[in-house]
């Protein structure tokens, strides 16, 4: 890295700039849509851990014989 000129850069700072953004926007949206997929997975196996259980079936009472 000796052989940079100072003068060389600054010329590249711009392009590092762009290509920093881009790697970073690529990563949140990978981040984004693995999140997604994650959670429709999960949504479709097993509900959210805050929902209520769902109540019991009513039992039918027998009849009293006559």
């Amino acid at each position: 890295m000796q052989g940079i000129t100072p003068d060389f850069q600054k010329r590249q700072m711009p392009a590092a700039s762009l290509i920093i953004a881009a790697s970073v926007a690529a990563t949140g949206l990978l981040v984004t849509l693995v999140s997604n997929a994650m959670g429709n997975r999960k949504a479709t196996s097993t509900p959210p851990s805050n929902t209520p259980a769902p109540a019991a079936p009513p039992t039918a009472t027998p009849k009293p014989a006559a």
